[in-house]
C-alpha cells in the first residue's frame, strides 16, 4: 500500500489475516522487484506454513511486482500457496481495508509521530495496530462484496468461536 507523509512516499507490505496484521515492512519510496522479494523474505515468509495449515495461502493483487517468480518460489518451497485475485478487485482483498484501519490509527495518533524513531516506524505501528476485531470486519466486508470463498470458510470457523492463535 502507498502512504504519503510530509511530501514523501512510503510503501508497505503486510501480512494480514483474520487475527490482524501479523507483520509488515515499510520503506521510503517504492518497492521494486528486489525490495519486494526482501520484504516478503523478512515480513511474510517466517510466518507462513505449509498448506492446509493456518497462514498457508497468500492472496495477492495483480501489481506487476507481485508477478516475479522469486518470492512465489520461496513460498511454494515452504509449502504455501499463492492465489492471485482477479484484476481490478481491491474490494476482494482484506488487506486493503486493513491498510485503511491503519491509516485511521495514524490520523488519530499523528500527535505521537515525534515519539517514533522515523516515519517508517510510525507507519509500521499504525499498521500493526489492526487487531482481531478490525481484521474480522475487513474479511467479512470482502466476503460480502464477492470475495474469495476461502474467506467465507474462515468466517464460519471464527463465528463458531474459534479464535486466532497468537
Amino acid at each position: 500500500g502507498g502512504i504519503w507523509h510530509g511530501g514523501k512516499h512510503y510503501s508497505a507490505l503486510g501480512l494480514f489475516w483474520i487475527g490482524g496484521m501479523i507483520d509488515c515492512w515499510v520503506v521510503e519510496g517504492s518497492l521494486d522487484a528486489d525490495l519486494f522479494h526482501l520484504a516478503v523474505c523478512c515480513a511474510v515468509l517466517p510466518h507462513m506454513q505449509a498448506y492446509p495449515r493456518q497462514r498457508s495461502v497468500i492472496f495477492a493483487d495483480n501489481c506487476i511486482t507481485h508477478h516475479f517468480q522469486n518470492w512465489i518460489t520461496d513460498l511454494q518451497y515452504k509449502g504455501s500457496l499463492v492465489h492471485f485475485l482477479e484484476p481490478l478487485t481491491p474490494t476482494h482483498n482484506p488487506i486493503e481495508d486493513g491498510f485503511k484501519c491503519g491509516r485511521s490509527w495514524a490520523r488519530a495518533n499523528c500527535d505521537r509521530l515525534h515519539t517514533f524513531q522515523s516515519p517508517e516506524h510510525f507507519i509500521r505501528e499504525s499498521l500493526m495496530s489492526v487487531g482481531y476485531q478490525q481484521a474480522r470486519h475487513c474479511v467479512h466486508n470482502c466476503s460480502t462484496f464477492g470475495g474469495i470463498p476461502a474467506y467465507e470458510s474462515m468466517l464460519a470457523r471464527f463465528d463458531a468461536g474459534e479464535r486466532a492463535p497468537m
